[in-house]
């Protein structure tokens, strides 16, 4: 098997990797070059990339190219651990996630920081005086969303952090306590996230958000509260693809437990990460820097346990084995088709959105790509078709396939940037 040697050093000038056949880095001025490409040639000799990843501290096995000459996988890593020196003397802003902090100091739309993606533009009204954005909900009126791009796209293997601040109006504030249906903000894909979120052929696919479905009836209990995701096309129709805890863990009916207080300003944290292979969607709302008791009784446990988590503040929502993909943030009003009427109606006070989100390369979550998150990555590096190290402590399985391999080494590389910078351009 050849494998090229795909690590590239984005320094945005000075010293950097080079690719097979000597492809560099952008306005890197030299560095170290492979211009073989080869980390095993056809006799099995092992290059010192496989041997970093592994871990293998033997000397030099030859292979073809400069690169592969280098004294075994200590001087690989001296060596990468020289070009990382240089970017951090070259770095010149502090790390940050890519994402947005959106405070309506001028107009939203107007400026072209927001699209309205169908319905009705006149549905979000924006107040110069009090830099806020109003949504007027009314799930009777065709679906309307308003979304910003985050300048990347986060998967199931992604870490993202959403924090919405808003108010709901009691001033014409309706929920039919017959009718089921939310109020909606949170992490959408542009092309992939249609505007049918109720019929039996509903195509809002590939979902991260909060669903506050503020009905009370004797059918469905209520109000409920989740964060919601909804995967990517299973191919056997969407309600598969919609995950939430139904019943405890979400149903704010629970002694303790109120519906969202109307005309107060609540902050909404939502957060997703991965771990052992889990996604976790975990909700919080405060209010005055309170969390709210949410979650008194929960899934599967006894009162005043808190749910799957045990945190009576927190609501959560797992997928295991599913995959989906974002790219922004949306107010979602969608429309609900099984109602006549509206099911209901309310105007939300948007006053701020932030929005950080991390490749799944940021292993340490530190907003960079750098050797400390290489070490993470060289520790659960095994190989295709096995399992990743017993002591992996991450999420490397960036591709889902079950192994740690060459493959999600080549995602890490095109995430690698170095300490104190945003993750390379192409990293996803």
């Amino acid at each position: 098997m050849v494998c090229r040697e795909r690590l590239v050093q984005r320094t945005g000038g000075g010293a950097g990797l080079r690719r097979p056949g000597g492809f560099s880095a952008p306005g890197s001025g030299g560095g170290i070059a492979d211009g073989g490409g080869a980390v095993a040639g056809a006799s099995g000799a092992v290059g010192p990339v496989q041997r970093l990843l592994t871990g293998d501290s033997s000397g030099p096995r030859r292979a073809p190219g400069a690169f592969a000459r280098a004294s075994g996988a200590g001087a690989a890593l001296r060596l990468w651990a020289a070009g990382l020196a240089v970017v951090g003397l070259l770095a010149a802003r502090s790390a940050a996630g890519v994402g947005f902090v959106e405070d309506f100091v001028t107009d939203p739309i107007a400026s072209g920081r927001w699209t309205v993606l169908e319905g009705d533009p006149g549905r979000f009204q924006y107040d110069a005086g009090a830099r806020t954005l109003t949504a007027h909900y009314d799930t009777g009126l065709p679906t309307a969303r308003l979304a910003r791009p985050l300048g990347a796209s986060v998967t199931q293997n992604g870490w993202a952090r959403v924090t919405v601040e808003f108010e709901i109006r009691s001033a014409g504030f309706y929920a039919d306590p017959n009718g089921f249906a939310q109020i909606a903000f949170g992490l959408i894909n542009r092309t992939r996230t249609g505007p049918d979120r109720s019929s039996l052929t509903a195509n809002a696919y590939d979902v991260l958000n909060v669903d506050y479905f503020p009905n009370i009836s004797e059918q469905w209990g209520g109000p409920s509260l989740c964060p919601t995701i909804i995967t990517s096309d299973p191919g056997t129709g969407f309600w598969d693809a919609v995950k939430y805890e139904w019943g405890s863990e979400t149903l704010l009916d629970d002694d303790g437990e109120s519906p969202l207080p109307l005309d107060v300003r609540l902050t909404a944290h939502l957060d997703y990460a991965v771990a052992g292979g889990v996604g976790r969607a975990v909700l919080r709302v405060a209010q005055n820097g309170m969390s709210l008791p949410i979650n008194l009784v929960g899934k599967g446990n006894p009162p005043g346990t808190g749910g799957t988590d045990g945190d009576p503040t927190t609501i959560v929502t797992t997928i295991e084995g599913d995959a989906f993909r974002v790219d922004a943030f949306g107010l979602l009003l969608w429309n609900d088709s099984w109602a006549v009427g509206s099911s209901v109606i309310a105007d939300v006070v948007f006053y701020g959105v932030s929005v950080d989100v991390r490749p799944p390369a940021d292993m340490d979550r530190d907003g960079d790509v750098d050797l400390a998150d290489f070490n993470s990555f060289q520790a659960c590096f095994n190989g295709p078709n096995r399992p990743p190290k017993s002591d992996c402590a991450g999420q490397a399985d960036f591709d889902g396939d079950g192994d740690v391999d060459l493959a999600d080494f080549g995602a890490f590389q095109d995430c690698f940037n170095g300490p104190n910078r945003a993750p390379g351009a192409g990293c996803s």
